[in-house]
């Protein structure tokens, strides 16, 4: 998964409904994503960079809300 496809899931996701959404559950899963839960209930994310030798920790939100229906 490349960065801009995480932005674009976490934009979809940043907006509070529900903690643990089922839907990122699903989205992040479908994509292979290996994730834990934070404190509040957001998913925790590690990113591997092997060959720059360093990892990034991401935050997804727990929570969702539709759109524009």
């Amino acid at each position: 998964m490349s960065l801009s496809d995480l932005a674009g899931l976490m934009i979809s996701a940043a907006v509070p409904a529900a903690a643990k959404d089922k839907r990122v559950a699903d989205c992040l899963k479908a994509q292979g994503i290996k994730y834990d839960f934070d404190a509040d209930g957001d998913f925790k994310i590690t990113c591997n960079y092997s060959k720059e030798r360093r990892t990034q920790l991401v935050f997804v939100s727990g929570k969702t809300e539709m759109v524009g229906g």
